[in-house]
């Protein structure tokens, strides 16, 4: 099933040559993390010559300690993350647009509005509630709900942190602040649902063999993602700020891999899931009318 999952990804995949080269991770993860990390290496080294905060004279420390918005400002980060996000929905979008006409080109005729069936899938996909009727699962449903409302919830934060910034002028937010909260609660759901999927999968690979490269490369991403966000954000207290400046940068490396590889990595799995959850809704009606 593995196998047959990335090849499906690979073949729909837009470009095809990124396809490829995602779907060969077992030889190419060096690439794919490697590059996006030694962009933003240089990018930094480019635009401030790493300055850090606190060591060249810089004064950045609010409360006692330093802000990475003064190591790498909102704007350069918003510079790179947003062709990058839109570059990846329009991959999305033709990848995802060329399985929906690939699983309609046979059977039954759809009916019914995509929209209105699309909302019943996304609620069962957010509950999972298809792992709780598979005996065994239970594991692998509360890690993967923990690291999907992780990651929902990180990006909330980020994004009610754009609206306190521009809206309300107010950063940074002090510790004490709701959004703060959320964001710390979002990392807890982040780690513990990673180490269940890393145990899981640990314990998968003894029972019944090696995984697939396609699925350790996405598992191992969104560990490296989650690792480096929570040792970004602790490294303000704990680390020094040569230090957590260089986490940092390599976090936000580590993200844009995530980010890039998205239509091409088991998380391109979660959108054909939910096209193919959408059309059976659509498709159901119509058998029960013939029928």
């Amino acid at each position: 099933m593995q196998t047959l999952r990335a090849i499906v990804v690979e073949r729909l995949a837009f470009p095809s040559f990124l396809g490829k080269l995602a779907g060969n991770a077992r030889f190419t993860w060096p690439v794919l993390v490697g590059v996006p990390i030694a962009f933003w290496f240089v990018l930094v080294a480019i635009t401030n010559g790493f300055a850090v905060p606190g060591v060249h004279g810089e004064s950045s420390f609010v409360e006692g300690r330093f802000h990475y918005d003064s190591f790498i400002p909102h704007g350069l980060i918003y510079a790179v993350n947003f062709p990058v996000a839109a570059w990846v929905a329009l991959a999305a979008w033709v990848s995802g647009r060329r399985f929906w006409t690939l699983i309609g080109g046979n059977g039954a005729p759809r009916s019914g509005s995509f929209l209105s069936k699309l909302v019943p899938a996304l609620v069962e996909i957010a509950a999972h509630k298809r792992f709780a009727s598979c005996s065994g699962q239970e594991q692998r449903r509360w890690g993967h709900f923990g690291v999907l409302w992780g990651f929902v919830g990180a990006a909330v934060t980020s994004g009610l942190l754009v609206v306190y910034l521009y809206g309300f002028d107010m950063y940074p937010l002090p510790l004490t602040h709701w959004v703060k909260w959320l964001g710390n609660i979002s990392a807890v759901l982040l780690v513990v649902g990673g180490a269940i999927l890393l145990l899981n999968r640990i314990k998968a690979d003894r029972q019944s063999g090696s995984s697939t490269a396609f699925d350790s490369f996405f598992l191992g991403i969104v560990l490296a993602v989650i690792a480096t966000g929570v040792s970004t954000e602790a490294g303000r207290f704990l680390f020094d700020p040569q230090t957590a400046c260089a986490v940092y940068v390599v976090h936000l490396g580590v993200v844009l891999s995530l980010f890039l590889t998205f239509p091409y990595s088991k998380f391109a799995h979660l959108l054909y899931r939910t096209l193919a959850m959408v059309h059976q809704l659509m498709v159901t009606p119509a058998k029960e009318s013939e029928a």
